[in-house]
């Protein structure tokens, strides 16, 4: 489930998690530290605001739900793109291309809208730094 996987980024972001939890079978030698980490932050930052958009819409706003842009210029995108294409538990439920990255047709409105609000509420904006 998309929610054990948002967990696990959300507890390696906390350092309460471990790498093998959330990347079983992810070669992260060669992979600058860094740059994971604001791919983690980035990925988390975009699905609270995605539940934000959920918000807006009952108030009658005008939002839609939109994909994370990224730029394979920056380690993190590059990093996002490996680890989407190569890593089973986030292929399953993402997919990207050179300029997104969003959740696959196979994640139900009902589970992306879950795994939004469990980041919502334990990923509080003033934590995104």
């Amino acid at each position: 489930m998309v929610n054990e996987l948002i967990t696990d980024m959300l507890k390696y972001h906390s350092s309460e998690g471990s790498m093998d939890t959330l990347l079983d079978g992810y070669y992260l030698e060669s992979v600058d530290m860094q740059s994971f980490n604001v791919m983690i932050i980035d990925v988390l930052s975009w699905l609270r605001l995605g539940y934000q958009r959920e918000l807006w819409k009952k108030e009658k706003k005008y939002v839609k739900q939109k994909p994370l842009d990224i730029n394979l210029k920056y380690p993190w995108c590059k990093i996002l793109k490996e680890l989407t294409e190569t890593n089973a538990r986030f292929h399953k439920y993402f997919f990207i291309t050179d300029k997104k990255f969003d959740f696959r047709e196979s994640v139900t409105n009902e589970e992306r809208v879950n795994a939004m609000k469990l980041v919502y509420d334990k990923f509080p904006k003033k934590m995104i730094t």
